[in-house]
Parts: structure tokens; C-alpha cells; sequence
């Protein structure tokens, strides 16, 4: 949430959160793959890259998801009436 770009393994969420190159990089496991994807982070266009990585967050902060999830469960009770 505070626009730092993610280096993560493509585990569980990442894959669709981390779009690698625009807000982050999706590495895989192993100490010098997370170096060199600290470093692709480092040497890329750290403005954008904060900026991506901070518009991602927002859009699942707590209360853009309780919102969704809100609406969806009131379209399954609609449904059932």
C-alpha cells in the first residue's frame, strides 16, 4: 500500500496481483533469481513501477474487497428470494 514494487515467488495470488515488470517482478525461488529481480526492480523506472505497485494495492485494499464481497453475497440472496 505504501507504492513499494513487489519481488515475489509466482506462488498462491502472486501471479495475478504482480504484473512482472510493471509493479513488481515474479522470480523464482533461489537466492540469485531474487537478487537479479531486486535489481531489475532497482534499475527499472522506480516512479512507475511505485506508482503500479500502489494503484494494485489500492485495489484490494480491505474495503474495496468487503465492497465486493458485500455486492456479491447480496446478488446470491436476490437470487434465492
Amino acid at each position: 500500500a505504501c507504492g513499494v514494487p513487489v519481488v515475489a515467488t509466482p506462488v498462491g495470488s502472486v501471479p495475478e496481483l504482480i504484473v512482472d515488470g510493471v509493479n513488481g517482478a515474479i522470480v523464482e525461488p533461489g537466492a540469485e533469481s531474487v537478487a537479479a529481480g531486486i535489481q531489475r526492480v532497482l534499475n527499472g523506472d522506480r516512479e512507475a513501477l511505485a506508482m503500479a505497485a500502489r494503484a494494485t494495492a489500492e485495489e484490494h485494499s480491505w474495503s474495496k474487497v468487503s465492497r465486493r464481497y458485500l455486492a456479491l453475497l447480496e446478488s446470491l440472496a436476490g437470487e434465492h428470494r
